[in-house]
């Protein structure tokens, strides 16, 4: 179990890493498809290109007296920190971040989560400003996907799951990924277009060389063509006895 950090905190004595398994299958799978996407062909709008998409890590806050682990988080102008032996760059400090994520995501897959109440008590503490619950297998009996926004009341019910200023939605989408066919939670832009998948990305890439491949085909067909009718004509000026190389256009009147 994560333990409760005190402030300030000692980091050798706090618990991050609980080696708890995620909930099931499904789970392990949607959070996976959200991180990948995000990596393999996403970049934010704004000139700080950073971002970290992490899933199922701890966010530790001297303004929680618990930590709170989303399924899925995504902060801007953050980056992944890469001295690992640091305890605190295994987890997500608010205070070493020095921000809160501006999206979580919780995925139901049992009713113990508390996913509708107390969490989102605890990340209009934090200051996350984009709050998602999907619920794939409707198990709270309501909306499959439900997006909240955070206002000065606190949390606001959107009627679309779409981040403005982020530049990103979410939407549900029935499809393929990872040879499993199923409903999907997946990113979108701000036009609701699909981010595409690395595999979806490399899919793309490569119709484009096929068809770059096809149209230098099509033109070299062209010109093999052209130059078969220039020598036809040339043999049948050569029957008639004129020497095509010695003819010139006629002038005009």
């Amino acid at each position: 179990m994560l333990t409760v950090p005190k402030y300030p905190i000692d980091i050798e004595t706090v618990v991050i890493e609980d080696g708890e398994p995620v909930d099931s299958i499904l789970c392990e799978k949607l959070m996976r498809f959200l991180t990948h996407t995000l990596y393999a062909s996403w970049q934010p709008e704004s000139d700080d290109k950073r971002f970290m998409v992490n899933a199922n890590v701890g966010i530790f806050s001297d303004l929680l007296e618990h930590p709170v682990v989303p399924d899925v988080m995504l902060s801007l102008k953050v980056e992944t920190p890469r001295d690992w032996e640091d305890k605190r760059n295994r987890s997500y400090f608010l205070d070493t971040f020095g921000k809160p994520p501006e999206v979580v995501i919780e995925i139901v897959s049992n009713k113990v989560g508390d996913e509708k109440e107390g969490k989102l008590r605890d990340y209009a503490l934090l200051g996350v400003k984009y709050y998602v619950v999907y619920d794939p297998l409707k198990l709270y009996k309501g909306l499959e996907l439900e997006c909240y926004k955070l206002g000065s009341m606190g949390y606001e019910l959107q009627d679309r799951c779409m981040f403005r200023d982020v530049g990103l939605g979410l939407r549900i989408w029935e499809g393929e990924f990872e040879k499993t066919e199923g409903k999907w939670l997946r990113w979108c832009d701000k036009n609701g277009r699909l981010v595409p998948t690395g595999e979806e990305l490399a899919d793309v890439e490569k119709r484009q060389v096929e068809r770059e491949k096809l149209k230098l085909k099509i033109e070299q067909k062209q010109r093999i063509e052209a130059q078969k009718k220039v020598e036809l004509m040339a043999r049948k000026l050569r029957e008639l006895g004129f020497d095509p190389e010695q003819l010139t256009p006629e002038s005009g009147t």
